[in-house]
């Protein structure tokens, strides 16, 4: 003879079912924007814009390195948009069908600055051999880093820093190695200056010295409300979005 569940099995058994319902009901959590670190206050201010006009969670921004948060999108399976500031980790992503087709945009551009901590007003390119210690976003894992590495073996100068180039996890880490005394030099972004007021630009790479600099977004497969990923990144590339980039220093798309 089966016995029938008592009050507390029931209760527990509806808790249970309860805790199954609200671990699946995702959608009804933050969206997760992972973005490149050189957009910390473009994504802070979208992000703030989004709920307020939504209604919605304010969006979790984590912040990193192109390059890193393409292996954690990889590993971790729980973003629902990536803002990159390469192409390459997008490429990549969308090779191994981690993207929902069609939402790849173009967001903006941007230069690159060597940045020092007193003004130069003699610097010239040979002062970046006489340096100890030159400040860079890792030169393969990151956007800027590539770039930084591209210019300067174009200016053959690669080999002759290759010793001295000090690489960090982002280009906002290789700021700060500048800002610290800990790099005489620093090879960043023309936008991370609103970060960084009290460094000095020494000197401005001209963009025909570079490759070009492409910042997209995409929605990514796993996102849990497909729909508001696609409404944010929408936002981003409204013209209310592309001026918010703009005001923070980044230059606008390049569309072909």
């Amino acid at each position: 003879m089966r016995t029938r569940p008592g009050p507390l099995a029931l209760l527990v058994g509806a808790l249970f079912a309860a805790c199954l319902a609200a671990c699946g009901a995702n959608s009804d959590g933050p969206l997760r924007v992972d973005a490149a670190a050189s957009l910390r206050e473009v994504t802070s201010e979208l992000a703030r814009l989004h709920a307020e006009r939504t209604g919605k969670p304010l969006p979790r921004v984590n912040l990193a390195g192109s390059g890193e948060l393409a292996r954690q999108v990889r590993a971790a399976r729980k973003t629902d948009v990536f803002l990159s500031a390469g192409a390459q980790e997008l490429d990549g992503l969308e090779a191994d069908g981690l993207v929902v087709p069609g939402t790849r945009r173009a967001l903006c551009s941007n230069s690159l600055v060597v940045v020092a901590l007193e003004p130069r007003p003699d610097f010239d390119l040979a002062q970046l051999v006489r340096a100890d210690h030159v400040a860079v976003a890792h030169t393969e894992l990151v956007p800027a880093g590539r770039y930084a590495a591209a210019w300067l073996r174009r200016i053959g100068l690669l080999n002759a820093l290759e010793g001295k180039l000090s690489r960090a996890a982002n280009v906002r880490a290789a700021l700060a190695a500048v800002q610290s005394g800990a790099c005489e030099y620093g090879i960043v972004y023309a936008s991370d200056l609103s970060a960084a007021p009290e460094l000095r630009v020494v000197h401005r790479v001209p963009s025909s010295e570079l490759p070009a600099i492409e910042y997209a977004g995409v929605v990514l497969v796993d996102a849990p409300d497909v729909e508001e990923a696609r409404a944010f990144l929408e936002f981003c590339t409204s013209d209310e979005g592309r001026a918010i980039f703009e005001r923070h220093g980044l230059l606008p798309a390049h569309v072909d």
